[in-house]
């Protein structure tokens, strides 16, 4: 009796091993999107008592999210300026203000103020940042930020996705499910059922 409960429990555990292995790849091609990076310088610039520095991720901004992190330095000599209020706002090509976000910073990356802005149209926006520390003053700078139509249909990423997790889960079961069976048939075989 004690060998026929010994076997769910080999077959218990490639259960369990195939349930972290999928969520493991889970993980991993979820997560790819989330990478903590702070992107692609696309300005340096000075405007009043600061120099302005901008990176954006993606490197190159399409429709979807675009994460910005601005790093306000003292122009007079380079160094980082603290407590800083920073605002960005979107204008279309017809000069609407469309969106608008407070970059803020976190004590482990205090030199990144970052925000995330949803773009839901191609084309080239103005990006307006209003900066403002009590010691500096305000000062206001604007650039173009061409946002390029996705390079894959909306969804087909994720498609992408969905379908290689499905196919692992698949893959998983028909391999337990055979394995199983063959258990089963060895133990009829032997006589130990």
């Amino acid at each position: 009796m004690l060998g026929y409960w010994t076997k769910p429990n080999i077959l218990h555990r490639r259960m369990k091993k195939t349930a972290i292995a999928a969520s493991l790849l889970l993980y991993v091609l979820l997560s790819s999107s989330t990478v903590e990076a702070h992107g692609e310088e696309v300005l340096r610039e000075r405007v009043g008592p600061y120099e302005v520095v901008v990176a954006v991720l993606p490197e190159r901004p399409a429709i979807g999210t675009v994460h910005f992190s601005i790093t306000p330095l003292d122009a007079s000599d380079g160094q980082l300026v603290t407590q800083v209020k920073i605002w960005l706002t979107a204008y279309d090509e017809k000069g609407e203000p469309v969106y608008a976000a407070r970059a803020v910073n976190l004590p482990a990356t205090p030199h990144y103020y970052d925000t995330n802005v949803k773009f839901e149209e191609a084309g080239t926006w103005t990006i307006e940042l209003t900066l403002e520390q009590a010691s500096l003053g305000e000062a206001t700078l604007s650039f173009p930020l061409e946002i390029e139509p996705p390079a894959i249909g909306a969804g087909a990423g994720g498609g992408f996705v969905f379908l290689g997790v499905f196919a692992v889960l698949i893959g998983g079961a028909v391999y337990l499910w055979m394995s199983a069976r063959r258990a089963t048939r060895a133990r009829e075989e032997s006589g130990s059922v």
